[in-house]
This record gives structure tokens, C-alpha cells and sequence, in this order.
């Protein structure tokens, strides 16, 4: 049997056509293109004029890319740190390290002190230099985790934002990377003071003034502890000794002890040396508002009203939100009989926290001097509030009289704006 063979795969079958149909498309298209292609090059300079003006027709909008923000240099902001912390512009030098910071990530020389600047300089009132220096803090030991100046920066942070437990650990980390300049034993001896723990603070405070007794922090914390122990005369040697290192050397901003020098020659009624520390201060740091405050507290004792009231005026230009000041107006302005402002000063501190009785007191009892006992009344029984919680007897008979006289005989009533959480009282203070 034979089988047949298709003709396709026989060798008759397999010749390929001349002209194959799949491609005459190609073959009818090519001398088109062929041919337009040679008149367009034959007039070429006459299609590129008529191309030319029909873009020039075309608008288009121009870029509007916005304005790249100009960049100092870093040996500039070197030189305005510099200048600004010896001409006791505190707040422009902060500005200045932030730059720096941003512009050098991995330069340490900036990033510890900033952050402890910050912290100092919040005294535990200022809400948002704390805020910013824990974030300062932990920046610094990114710049550089394998130095002990981050770690221990971010340790001073967390002690004074009453984080003492966590600042520990950090203190320790720093503590295992050296401790060349003394500031790690100082920093855990506040630690320590902070934790409760009297005689091993003042070990770490002696090693460090051993290592650096140039070191105005540990002269501070030395006497904060001798503070404690009740021996204010040795205080305020200490913190004297600190705030004459700092003179010398302005990288170690003191406005903190000067503060608590003050603070101490106040208690001791050396109220000229308390004024003249601060003056001294306020040359180092314009824009310090504790100061003005503390200013402000030792001009009320000597009993300079005028004087006290624009100190703490002072302060509040410096920070509008230094509830302190506003504390303190509310007293003195009460005092001088400006019932309207002791009022608002009052209204003020409600809003920012106050747990101080006697701004919801005098500030009662400016509205009922200005016969508004409606608006006298939800100050006077928050402060009857506060008064019963902090067992103040005294104060209790005072708010209750007061309540009487605007008809008042209830009492006392929930607090419910932000005074009901206010913090206690700083512990570094």
C-alpha cells in the first residue's frame, strides 16, 4: 500500500510564490514614504520655518519651582553660637545649634549640649522645651551612639522631666563608654538624689568634682543636696562656686543656679545678694523668664510691689505661657488693686494648670471687688477644691467665707477644665 504524499511537502509544493499577498501592503506603502520622505528633505528649510512658528505659537506656562531656603554655613552658625552665648542671647544660640544640628547630623560638638540646655532652661514649667529636648536628647545619640555625651544628655533630660527610673539606664550606658569629663557621675549623682539615694549621689558628685571640679552641674547637684540635708549656708557655697565656674565658660549656661542661688539667699533674707545674683544672670541670659520671676518673688518680699509686678510682667513678655508669672500677677496685682488684671492673670493660670490656692483666691476676690460675684464664683470653689485635696485648713475657712459673701453655702465642686491635672509640684525645684 503507498500513501500519498501532500502536495505541500513535496519539492513541486514547496517553491515559494514570487509575490507573497501577506506583504503587498508593504510593498504598495513603501514608495509613498520613500517619495515624501525625499520632498521633505528637498524643502526641508521651508517645513522647519513653518514647524518653528507653530511652536512659537505654543504658550506655555513657566515653571514656578518655589525658592530653595538658603542654607548658612556651618562655620557661620559656629561663629553665631559663639557670639550669642557670650552676649547672652540664649535664645538665638539654641536657634543657632538647631541649625547646626540639622545641617552637621553626625558633629557631636552642638548636639550634647544642646539638648541639656533646653531642659536646664524649662526649669519643669516650660512645657515645650521639654518636649523638645527629649527629642534633642535622642537625636544626639544618633548622631553618634558609640560616645557617651548622647547618652548621657538624654539621661539629664529624662531626671529632670521626672523620668528619673529610665534615665538611669541611659546614665549607665554613658557610664560604660567613659567618663572623661565628669559630667556622667554628676548626672547620676542627681539621679540618684532624684531616686532617694542620699549617700550614693554624694559619692558620684565628688568623683565627678574629683575628675572636673570645674563642672558647674555637679557643683549645682552638690548643693541640692546640702539643700536637702537642710544646710543652706553650705548650698549656697556650692552653688556659688558653680555660678564662678560658669562665668568663665559660657558652654556652661548657670541660669539654673543662679536661680536657686537666689532662691536661697531669699530664704536667709539676703534679698540685695538674691538681686544682684539675678542681675548678674540676666546679662548671661536676656530671655530667661525664671528669672524675672525669680526677680519678681524677691522684689514682693521686700515688699516693692511696682517693682515685683513688672518683673513678673517681664516674664510673661519673654513667654506668654509661664504659668508662674501669671501666679504671680495674680497676687500682686490684686495687691496694688488691679482687680481687673489680677482676674484675668487668675483666668489665665486656671487655664495653664495652676494648683496654687491663692490665685483662685485673690483672683475671687478681685471679681467681687469689681461686684462680678457670677464670674468670682467657679474660681473661688476650684480653689476650695484644691484646698480640701492639699488639706490646707486656713485655706478652707478663706474660700468658704468668700463662697458666704457671694451667697454661696454649697462648697466645694468637681474641677472640670485642665487645673484638675496639674502636675505636682517639680521635684528639682
Amino acid at each position: 500500500m503507498y500513501l500519498r504524499t501532500p502536495k505541500r511537502y513535496t519539492a513541486k509544493g514547496s517553491k515559494k510564490p514570487l509575490i507573497s499577498l501577506r506583504w503587498l501592503w508593504l510593498y504598495l506603502l513603501a514608495p509613498v514614504v520613500i517619495i515624501g520622505a525625499a520632498l521633505v528633505w528637498d524643502n526641508r528649510s521651508d517645513w522647519s520655518q513653518a514647524i518653528g512658528e507653530v511652536i512659537g505659537r505654543v504658550k506655555i506656562a513657566p515653571l514656578d519651582a518655589p525658592t530653595a531656603t538658603p542654607t548658612r554655613p556651618a562655620a557661620d552658625l559656629q561663629v553665631q553660637i559663639t557670639q550669642a552665648l557670650d552676649g547672652g542671647n540664649l535664645n538665638e544660640a539654641l536657634d543657632a545649634m538647631h541649625a547646626y544640628n540639622d545641617s552637621e547630623p553626625n558633629d557631636m560638638q552642638w548636639h550634647a549640649l544642646y539638648p541639656e540646655l533646653l531642659v536646664l532652661r524649662a526649669y519643669l514649667v516650660d512645657t515645650d522645651l521639654m518636649a523638645q529636648a527629649q527629642q534633642a536628647g535622642q537625636n544626639a545619640i544618633n548622631a553618634n551612639p558609640e560616645v557617651p555625651e548622647g547618652w548621657i544628655s538624654e539621661a539629664l533630660v529624662l531626671d529632670w522631666t521626672n523620668q528619673s527610673k529610665q534615665a538611669l539606664s541611659y546614665a549607665l550606658r554613658a557610664k560604660d563608654l567613659g567618663d572623661a569629663n565628669g559630667m556622667t557621675s554628676a548626672v547620676l549623682g542627681g539621679i540618684y538624689r532624684s531616686l532617694g539615694d542620699v549617700k550614693q549621689a554624694n559619692t558620684l558628685i565628688d568623683a565627678a568634682l574629683k575628675t572636673n571640679p570645674n563642672l558647674v552641674y555637679a557643683y549645682f547637684v552638690k548643693g541640692q543636696l546640702d539643700s536637702d540635708n537642710g544646710d543652706v549656708k553650705a548650698a549656697i557655697s556650692m552653688y556659688q562656686q558653680g555660678w564662678q565656674v560658669a562665668g568663665g565658660d559660657h558652654t556652661q549656661w548657670a541660669g539654673y543656679v543662679a536661680d536657686a542661688l537666689a532662691a536661697s539667699y531669699a530664704t536667709q533674707n539676703q534679698l540685695d545678694k538674691g538681686l544682684a545674683i539675678i542681675a548678674d544672670a540676666l546679662q548671661r541670659d536676656k530671655d530667661d523668664p525664671q528669672l524675672y520671676f525669680r526677680q519678681s518673688a524677691i522684689f514682693n518680699k521686700q515688699g516693692d510691689y511696682d517693682k515685683a509686678t513688672q518683673s513678673a510682667q517681664n516674664c510673661i513678655d519673654h513667654n506668654a505661657n509661664y504659668l508662674e508669672c501669671h501666679e504671680q500677677l495674680a497676687v500682686l496685682n490684686y495687691t496694688n488693686k488691679q482687680y481687673g488684671k489680677s482676674a484675668n492673670a487668675a483666668q489665665t493660670a486656671f487655664k495653664l494648670g495652676s494648683i496654687k490656692t491663692s490665685v483662685y483666691y485673690y483672683g475671687g476676690l478681685s471679681y467681687i471687688s469689681l461686684n462680678r460675684c457670677n464670674d468670682a464664683l467657679p474660681l473661688l470653689r476650684t480653689g476650695l477644691d484644691f484646698a480640701q485635696k492639699q488639706n490646707k485648713t486656713s485655706a478652707i475657712s478663706d474660700f468658704t467665707k468668700v463662697l458666704s459673701e457671694c451667697g454661696d453655702t454649697v462648697g466645694s465642686v468637681p474641677v472640670t477644665e485642665s487645673a484638675a491635672v496639674a502636675s505636682a509640684t517639680p521635684k528639682k525645684r
